[in-house]
C-alpha cells in the first residue's frame, strides 16, 4: 500500500511506526483497500489531480461516481475509508471525516439503505435430515465425512467460516463429554480486550448420526494416516491434504447445502449463522446465550441481520438447534 506509506511519511511518521500502523489493517481490509485505492488513482488521473493532495470536492465527485454505478452503501463507504487513508488530512482531521463527506454518506444510506441479504432463512431440519441419511461416519468416504463435520460444527456453533478454518488441535480442552476449541488467532470480530472464541463440540445422545462429538472422533481417525504434524482440524480431502482456509470451508458448506436441497442461488455459506441462530431463538434459547455462542457484540446486529423467519420445508444452543431435526 505505497500511497498509504506516502501519506504516513508526509506526516513525519518513522518507518518503524508506519509498519505498525499499517499492521492495524487486517488482510481482508488491505485487499479491499487496494481495489478501492486503484479506483481513486484512476479517477484522479483522468482529472490530472494529485491523489494525495485532492480537495474534498474531488473526493465527493469520486464517491458520487461510485454511487451512480449502482454500488451499495458498503462499497461507497469502503472507498471513502481507503481515500481517507491516503489523502492528506484537512486541519488535522482525516478527509473521510470531513463534515461534507459524513453528510454525503448519510445521503447514500438514505437513498440506498444497507439491507440484510435475507428476509427469511432455511429450515435447519432439512439439512439435519440430509446429514442423518448419510449414515454413520465410519462408513463415509473422507469427502462426505469432512463436509458432514464442517456443516454440523457450523450449525451447532453459529460461527463464521473464518473461525472454523482456525480450529486447531493444539488449542483444545478435552473432557469425557465435550471438546472445546479455543481460537487464539485474530478473527473478523477480534477487538482489543476481547476474549478468545470458544467452539464447544459436545455429545448428542439423542441421535448418534447427528452427534458432532462422534463425527469428530471418526474424522480424526480417518485423517490420522496422513495428518502428520498438521494441527489444523480441517484438512483437504484431496492429496496432499493440506490445511484449508475460510474460502474452502465456505465452498464445502455451499456444496452440502445444495446436496440437502437448499437453494444456493439465494443462500450462501454464511446463511448457516442466521439459520442456526433463528432456530435456537425459536426453541427458547436466551438471546444472551445466542450472542455469546455466535460472537455478537450487539443484540441489534442479531435482530437486524440474523433473526429470520424460518421457511419450513453453548450446549443449550447446540441442543436447541439439533433438536429441530424431525422425529
Amino acid at each position: 500500500m505505497p500511497f498509504v506509506w506516502e501519506n504516513l511519511q508526509r506526516q513525519g511518521i518513522s518507518q518503524d511506526a508506519a509498519d505498525i500502523i499499517i499492521a492495524s489493517w487486517r488482510p481482508a481490509t488491505k485487499k479491499s483497500y487496494r481495489s478501492a485505492i486503484q479506483k481513486w488513482i484512476l479517477f484522479c488521473a483522468r482529472g490530472q489531480i494529485n491523489p494525495v493532495r485532492a480537495p474534498v470536492t474531488v473526493v465527493l465527485d469520486c464517491l458520487t461516481e461510485e454511487f451512480h454505478k449502482g454500488n451499495s452503501y458498503s462499497s461507497v463507504n469502503t472507498l471513502r475509508s481507503a481515500i481517507s487513508a491516503i489523502v492528506a488530512p484537512i486541519d488535522v482531521s482525516p478527509i473521510g471525516s470531513h463534515p461534507l463527506v459524513k453528510r454525503f454518506m448519510t445521503g447514500v444510506f438514505n437513498l440506498r439503505p444497507a439491507m440484510p441479504r435475507y428476509n427469511f432463512t432455511w429450515d435447519v431440519n432439512i439439512v439435519f435430515k440430509y446429514l442423518k441419511e448419510l449414515g454413520p461416519g465410519e462408513k463415509l468416504p473422507l469427502k462426505r465425512l469432512t463436509m458432514k463435520l464442517v456443516m454440523l460444527i457450523a450449525l451447532i456453533s453459529g460461527q463464521r467460516c473464518q473461525t472454523l478454518s482456525l480450529l486447531d488441535l493444539d488449542q483444545v480442552n478435552v473432557t469425557r463429554s465435550n471438546v472445546t476449541f479455543v481460537v487464539t488467532k485474530l478473527t473478523k470480530t477480534s477487538r482489543v480486550g476481547s476474549k478468545p472464541i470458544s467452539v464447544v463440540v459436545s455429545e448428542y445422545p439423542h441421535d448418534e448420526h447427528l452427534c458432532v462429538m462422534k463425527t469428530l472422533r471418526e474424522y480424526l481417525i480417518k485423517t490420522r494416516t496422513f495428518r502428520g504434524r498438521e494441527r489444523s482440524l480441517f484438512l483437504s480431502y484431496t492429496s496432499p491434504h493440506k490445511r484449508v482456509g475460510s474460502e474452502t470451508i465456505s465452498r464445502w458448506i455451499k456444496m452440502t447445502l445444495q446436496d440437502a436441497g437448499i437453494d444456493i442461488g439465494r443462500f450462501k455459506a454464511h446463511s448457516t449463522r442466521s439459520a442456526a441462530c433463528s432456530a435456537a431463538l425459536q426453541r427458547g434459547v436466551p438471546l444472551d446465550v445466542i450472542m455469546t455462542t455466535a460472537q455478537w457484540a450487539r443484540s441489534s446486529t442479531f435482530a437486524k441481520f440474523y433473526n429470520k423467519t424460518i421457511v419450513p420445508a453453548s450446549q443449550k444452543f447446540a441442543d436447541a438447534v439439533l433438536s429441530c431435526e424431525a422425529k
